[in-house]
């Protein structure tokens, strides 16, 4: 990939410094049911951005009947989508012919808490996103290869092999993230349950689930959601940190199990870790826990394989505990170690975590409290990444170097290295501060912040797997310290596509696959598809969010909270940062916040929400400074108590008709249609779906508008349980409901729909929809008899599709999927895939030459087919100066001259529409 530049604005402005709420219990004893709801949180302070976030993904997807997110609704809109009609990946049914290739980013992952190295075979790794599934490369990371079932529930947390000799081609996973969360049922009162075991007899090959769930609509198994699973080498007797529980184990398989230590509705959080003698050493919360003398929180051994546990907690330990993880080393020693997030926070002034570090033994020889020798390093702008920072107990890991009991790893969002058993101080942000954040550049290369989880290699100590929310980062000496400024890490994520993403762009041209999307802790990744050897750089930082493609030398990505910010495509093709784009006065944004750009005349105009408040900037593409250009349309506001949830701009037939929706909890969704948008300040049109067909409350998530006739719209409300999506061919006078068959019922709900397109194809239209459980389409629409087939069941499969974009100009698709990075799907045929990307395009428009030119230039196109063919000239103010050619044409290769005598020197550019096929470049006149 290219160089690309940014001010230290961008890196340093746009981190997204984000901590986890806690949970309390609200236990239903006539249920017996685990539930959870958030803590206060007042104390936490930059907390209240993941709340933004939590709240945002709550509003779309709760039932607004109870205002709730529908119990265990995963499982449920899964067990549903099996019913629903699949497309064969090449057969021509009712929605045409597409191919869906898997695109990437192929150097960034995700978030990963479950990785585990082949203990006969070091080359054999196995690792799991949270929202991706499970994944197996057998060189050593250089490759991945998805192994998970496209149907199945993608959320794991941890995995392992079965040690012992002739044994080891079993191994086993389990899922259910009760923190931090964000796959198909964001917010604080659901989660991304497990519901069961996966399990593989061949080496990881293949993975079965082994259902012992009760009740699929709560939360009333300790296999909803687990956070570790280990297998006694001993006994080769499975173990598992249950949340909401504490230990279960299993003799026989996975197929059954009993409690081991905890007790139902106790300890939220818990830990276990196995010596290599079989010795058991557990730890589980005070948080949550009964209290009951069998069940007390603390910290225990057992030596007889988890009959019977014995109380080993230090009198020094904290009282209150929120979460603690363990670790110990493979010697014939007692000694390990406890991190532990007590709950709390030291001050109220810097927000730093009261974090605690003790090193005990299992023969209670050895109790020491090292706490005080964490680190407390300084690091700019973001002085808590230097200090071990969980983000409420979010990011926590600890190993300790198999054959060395003093040299241990540990992490919250960044990681520190000790040697001698943390007995002193951490000093040196150089060799002790090596991974996650770094005290002067930021972030650290090649190990993302927020840690899950560390492994060693069982056959080589020296080398070491980290998971983190970036993904997979490797060493193969984690002793070394001849380095001069970082650590040498090596990126793994090699087509480990985890990623979870919201939205994703591309460009408007035929064959240019540039791609973008706003992500989850990664950003807002830019890549080049066509390039395989090429990397993807994050523009953006934090939390990504909307981006959109020019047809001329801008770009624009967005982060939280809506962040705006321009880049501009240099002559030698590489990107600069230009500045910061969000009119400076607005407020109340969603954490996603979402902005459109009017495609005509050269995408002069953007349009942008800020909670009931509608802004325009009239010269988005001027050389100038941004922020500008912009009108706050005080006229065309939502009432009070309104967010402007979405907004799309029609191409044609008319152009320049804005439509955008306002959601409120207790009101009925409102839809806005704006004639001539692009100059109007006021006299909109309300055009809401009728209350006959809505109700209170319904979250307006998408509107999509035909690219040939703006008068035909769908419109899609994202919450669950509600018959949401719906069809105007006027403009919005009426509607017809066409959800059909992925309605479902309130045993088995259908998905939450995200997104539509309405998208032209061999001269008819197909309508495709992201949703909770894949992506959808239909070629015909029947009212309430619509019939939608899941599109790719063999790749995308049920995974959550948050967002669309498409192209025309060579009938392309942009897939961004929440866990399972980006897919594209064109016609069959169109590509093949081999070292590089070979594109059959339909049309072409080349660069003019000579350029820059002094006064005339040639400006050169094919035509494929028969048909009008518009060439038109625009200044750098996207105004119209000369239509060159508008005339029907036959196929074949065309040149046409442009003589700019009458015209100053700048920068023009030329669009050439025919077909389907709309595409822009630029040129300068230089006199």
């Amino acid at each position: 990939m290219k160089n690309y530049f940014r001010s230290n604005f961008v890196i340093f402005m746009l981190f997204l410094g984000l901590t986890f709420g806690g949970l309390e219990s609200l236990i239903d004893s006539s249920s017996n049911e685990l539930t959870i709801k958030q803590k206060n949180f007042n104390k936490l302070g930059k907390i209240e951005k993941k709340q933004a976030r939590s709240d945002f993904f709550f509003n779309i997807m709760r039932d607004p009947s109870t205002n709730s997110i529908p119990s265990n609704i995963r499982e449920r809109e899964l067990r549903y989508a099996k019913t629903l009609p699949k497309k064969n990946s090449l057969s021509k049914t009712n929605a045409g012919e597409f191919e869906w290739f898997e695109v990437g980013p192929n150097d960034i992952g995700g978030r990963t808490r479950a990785l585990a190295v082949d203990v006969t075979n070091s080359s054999t790794v196995i690792a799991a996103g949270v929202s991706g599934g499970i994944w197996k490369s057998t060189n050593n990371g250089d490759t991945w290869e998805f192994k998970s079932k496209s149907t199945d529930i993608l959320s794991i947390t941890s995995i392992v092999q079965d040690p012992r000799s002739g044994f080891t081609n079993t191994w086993y996973a389990v899922g259910g993230e009760l923190i931090g969360n964000s796959a198909s049922d964001r917010g604080f009162t659901t989660r991304y349950r497990a519901n069961g075991i996966f399990k593989s007899t061949d080496n990881g090959e293949n993975w079965d689930f082994i259902n012992s769930m009760t009740d699929p609509t709560k939360w009333d198994s300790d296999l909803d959601y687990m956070s570790k699973v280990i297998i006694n080498p001993m006994t080769g007797s499975i173990f598992g940190a249950a949340n909401g529980y504490g230990i279960i184990k299993s003799i026989d398989g996975g197929l059954t199990y009993d409690g081991s230590l905890g007790g139902t509705n106790d300890h939220y959080f818990s830990d276990i870790i196995v010596k290599s003698d079989g010795t058991l050493i557990s730890v589980l919360s005070s948080y949550g826990a009964t209290t009951t003398p069998d069940n007390s929180p603390g910290i225990y051994k057992s030596t007889d394989d988890g009959e019977t546990w014995v109380d080993i907690t230090p009198a020094s330990f904290p009282s209150s505990h929120e979460r603690s993880v363990l670790g110990t080393s493979n010697l014939a020693t007692p000694i390990f170690y406890v991190l532990t997030y007590t709950g709390e926070l030291l001050t109220d002034t810097d927000k730093n975590e009261n974090v605690t570090f003790f090193k005990m033994s299992t023969d209670n020889s050895v109790t020491e409290d090292l706490t005080a020798n964490l680190p407390e390093f300084d690091s700019e702008d973001f002085t808590k990444q230097g200090h071990v920072y969980t983000q409420n107990n979010y990011n926590m890991a600890i190993a300790v170097k198999p054959d060395d009991d003093n040299f241990i790893l540990f992490a919250g969002t960044s990681l520190f290295r000790s040697t001698d058993g943390l007995s002193t101080k951490l000093i040196s942000n150089k060799t002790q501060w090596i991974g996650g954040y770094h005290a002067t550049s930021f972030f650290y290369p090649d190990l993302h912040p927020d840690i899950h989880i560390i492994t060693f290699d069982p056959n080589d100590a020296n080398k070491v797997w980290v998971g983190h929310d970036g993904g997979l980062s490797y060493s193969d000496d984690i002793t070394t310290t001849t380095y001069s400024i970082y650590f040498p890490w090596i990126n793994k994520n090699n087509s480990y596509n985890v990623t979870q993403f919201y939205t994703v762009g591309i460009p408007r041209g035929a064959g240019d696959f540039r791609i973008m999307g706003g992500t989850q802790d990664n950003g807002s990744p830019f890549f080049n598809w066509n390039n395989l050897s090429e990397s993807s750089e994050d523009i953006s930082s934090g939390d990504g969010a909307y981006c959109h493609f020019t047809s001329t030398v801008y770009l624009y990505c967005s982060t939280y909270e809506g962040n705006v910010y321009r880049y501009l495509e240099l002559s030698n093709g590489e990107l600069q940062y230009d500045g910061p784009v969000k009119p400076e006065d607005a407020s109340d944004q969603l954490f996603v916040n979402p902005f459109a750009i009017d495609l005509n005349p050269i995408e002069r105009y953007m349009y942008y929400p800020a909670g009931k408040t509608l802004w325009r900037n009239d010269f988005i593409n001027n050389q100038k400074e941004s922020t500008d250009f912009w009108t706050k349309l005080t006229n065309l506001s939502m009432p009070t108590g309104y967010t402007i949830s979405t907004l799309s701009v029609s191409n044609n037939n008319p152009q320049h008709v804005l439509y955008y929706g306002g959601y409120n909890s207790d009101k009925l969704p409102l839809l806005y249609r704006l004639e001539d948008s692009h100059t109007a300040t006021e006299g909109y049109t309300d055009v809401s779906v009728p209350s006959t067909l809505v109700e209170t409350g319904w979250y307006i998530h998408d509107i999509a508008v035909n690219p040939d006739d703006g008068n035909e719209i769908i419109t899609v409300f994202s919450n669950y349980n509600i018959d949401g999506l719906f069809h105007s061919t006027d403009g919005g006078s009426t509607y017809t409901s066409i959800e059909g068959n992925l309605v479902g019922d309130e045993d088995s709900p259908g998905p939450s729909i995200r997104r539509a397109i309405i998208f032209p194809y061999d001269g008819s239209y197909i309508y495709f929809l992201a949703t909770s459980t894949g992506l959808y389409s239909t070629s015909t629409l029947d009212g309430e008899n619509t019939i939608w087939e899941l599109e790719s069941p063999d790749d995308l499969g049920n995974v959550v599709v948050e967002y669309l974009d498409y192209r025309t100009s060579d009938n392309t698709i942009a897939v961004g999927t929440h866990g399972r990075g980006i897919f594209l799907g064109m016609p069959a045929g169109t590509v093949d895939v081999d070292n590089d990307i070979k594109i059959n395009s339909n049309y072409s428009l080349s660069q003019n030459y000579p350029n820059p030119f002094n006064p005339s230039t040639k400006i050169n196109f094919n035509l494929s087919k028969a048909g009008n063919a518009d060439l038109t000239i625009y200044n750098s103010l996207g105004e119209k100066v000369e239509t060159l050619l508008n005339k029907d044409l036959p196929s074949g290769n065309y040149s046409i001259d442009f003589d700019g005598t009458r015209y100053a020197s700048g920068i023009y550019y030329y669009k050439l529409s025919a077909g389907n096929f709309i595409n822009t470049k630029k040129m300068i006149l230089m006199k």
